[in-house]
């Protein structure tokens, strides 16, 4: 019997190690799916709406070579646009941002310098918002209500710091790719898949870039279906 004590001690302790193991998964698990939740609660990918409203965002401008292109695009088809602006580069061209405010179009933050929001602390974060947020009041005379997160990075904790610095958390639904650089038939091939509510991401921050083409097509195709392009707060307010 001593003898078996003894062989039974290992046993015991390995069962105890799993043990534990599978209690910290089923916890880490848990929490997981705790934030997954929170997140896609709170951040806003698309709006549920019976009118026919389709929000066209670009991201990580603006830039004096492909923004006023986009300017005159959605003058020229009557739409409007939600632009996520960097804080450097409002600040670099500040006459496109007037320009952008000027024609009706919103516009919303990005940060200033592009950093992913997982990798910086709670003040870090706040000082990127707030030092953006400064300089497009200082521009515009309004600050930004929305928010996108650079490079898609977010978890529940961030969209709960963002909103606590008063912005909505905006995501997509439809990503263009444009960012890579992709044929303006492959854009279409994405934009065609929009709907009521839907949100769409380009870029008019990047280069090369076929987004030009592409958005002209992309508005073309959708206001022949009776969409009406609109920036994402008025999307918001069309909501069920």
């Amino acid at each position: 019997m001593f003898i078996q004590r003894l062989n039974l001690k290992p046993l015991l302790l390995v069962v105890s190690i799993f043990s534990s193991l599978a209690i910290f998964n089923i916890m880490a698990l848990k929490s997981y799916v705790t934030d997954a939740r929170n997140v896609h609660s709170n951040a806003i990918k698309k709006v549920s709406t019976a009118l026919p409203l389709v929000a066209i965002t670009f991201d990580d401008g603006p830039d004096p070579v492909i923004t006023p292109q986009v300017l005159a695009i959605l003058k020229e088809k009557n739409a409007k646009a939600t632009f996520f602006m960097l804080g450097k580069h409002a600040e670099a061209y500040p006459e496109l941002v007037q320009q952008i405010h000027a024609a009706g179009h919103e516009i919303g933050n990005h940060t200033y310098s592009h950093q992913r929001l997982t990798r910086l602390s709670q003040d870090g974060l706040k000082a990127e918002l707030q030092h953006t947020e400064t300089i497009l009041f200082n521009i515009t005379g309004a600050n930004p209500r929305l928010v996108r997160p650079p490079d898609n990075a977010y978890n529940a904790k961030i969209v709960a710091q963002t909103q606590q610095c008063g912005y909505h958390f905006v995501l997509w639904s439809i990503d263009t790719r444009d960012w890579a650089n992709v044929s303006p038939s492959a854009i279409l091939r994405e934009t065609d898949k929009a709907g009521a509510g839907d949100i769409i991401l380009f870029h008019d921050g990047v280069t090369p870039s076929h987004i030009v083409e592409g958005l002209a097509k992309t508005i073309d195709l959708l206001q022949a279906k009776g969409y009406r392009l609109v920036t994402v707060s008025e999307l918001m307010q069309g909501s069920n």
